[in-house]
């Protein structure tokens, strides 16, 4: 039986935390070690790939922590994304791996990931030998990894919390602030006017962005993806509104349906989160194989577990 994507990550999270107490480097190295995994499962042996896992991931701990030590680095305050330990043939079974099917990258793209992942080339030496500096490769190397994590994540229909480091992400995160920035001046209609071939429902008025939180996207939609973007209004309660998007022929994120307004959101602590939740809230989830009902969700809200934020009209 496959091993599910998120399994892979779960997994991969608990061997890191045992070297690494910061748990945005845990997190990052998790993703490393199970697009690792994606890459290489179809020649793993089954029966060791528990014991493939650990060893990824702990040799990506091992020199995630030796490059703190080099730049006198403490592990615990780290906030950086260039965190692509140097490689070494001893972490992975030399096995094939089809970067060619990555059409969204670029020639040059491919052969960087080439050197990085088959040939096992020293990060100096790629640096070198593309006349590239070695933090915009480590850079490179980061968002490229987490392309093709996206990429698996929209051919598999998750729902997913958004991919750092992606230019979707980018895009998203850039659309918002735009709107953000157009609500503050009250240039709504200059904001509206920007967005060619797009739905606009009401409700513009009820968005009020302190500050963003979080980014989720569902990538069930057969013809449109929805893109879930969490705040802070000015009275600090968490908020949410919805967009649907879709990607043009020249790979750009397109607006086809702005703000949709959630039926509900609720907030509750994480202490008090019942085991569906918490799996839910941690993990990307195939569309339609979500373990929360509604019943449960007003089960939830009538005990006060769960505290109703926003409601629909």
């Amino acid at each position: 039986m496959e091993i599910s994507y998120d399994n892979v990550l779960r997994y991969s999270n608990q061997i890191a935390s045992r070297f690494i107490k910061d748990r945005n480097v845990t997190e990052e190295i998790a993703q490393l070690a199970a697009i690792q995994y994606f890459l290489n499962k179809e020649k793993i042996n089954k029966e060791k790939t528990d014991n493939w896992l650990f060893t990824v991931t702990k040799n990506f701990c091992l020199k995630r922590i030796k490059q703190a030590k080099e730049n006198h680095e403490i592990l615990l305050e780290s906030k950086i994304l260039d965190n692509i330990a140097d490689n070494s043939p001893q972490y992975y079974e030399e096995e094939e791996i089809d970067i060619s099917v990555y059409d969204f990258l670029s020639y040059k793209e491919k052969l960087i990931l080439q050197s990085y992942l088959l040939d096992h080339v020293s990060l100096s030496n790629i640096a070198r030998n593309h006349k590239i500096e070695l933090k915009k490769l480590k850079n490179l190397i980061y968002r490229l990894t987490q392309e093709i994590l996206l990429y698996h994540r929209m051919k598999e229909k998750f729902f997913t919390p958004s991919i750092t480091g992606t230019k979707m992400n980018h895009a998203i995160y850039y659309s918002v602030q735009k709107l953000k920035k157009s609500l503050e001046n009250n240039e709504l209609d200059k904001y509206i006017k920007s967005l060619h071939d797009c739905k606009i429902n009401p409700n513009f008025d009820k968005i009020k962005i302190k500050c963003l939180l979080k980014i989720s996207i569902d990538f069930g939609g057969k013809e449109y993806n929805q893109a879930i973007i969490f705040y802070q209004n000015f009275d600090n309660l968490t908020q949410a509104f919805l967009f649907k998007f879709v990607f043009t022929k020249q790979n750009k994120l397109k607006i086809i349906e702005i703000p949709i307004m959630p039926t509900l959101l609720a907030t509750c602590k994480k202490e008090d989160a019942p085991p569906e939740l918490k799996r839910e809230i941690k993990s990307p989830i195939k569309k339609g194989k979500s373990k929360i009902s509604w019943a449960l969700i007003d089960q939830l809200i009538e005990k006060k577990t769960l505290n109703v934020v926003q409601k629909g009209d």
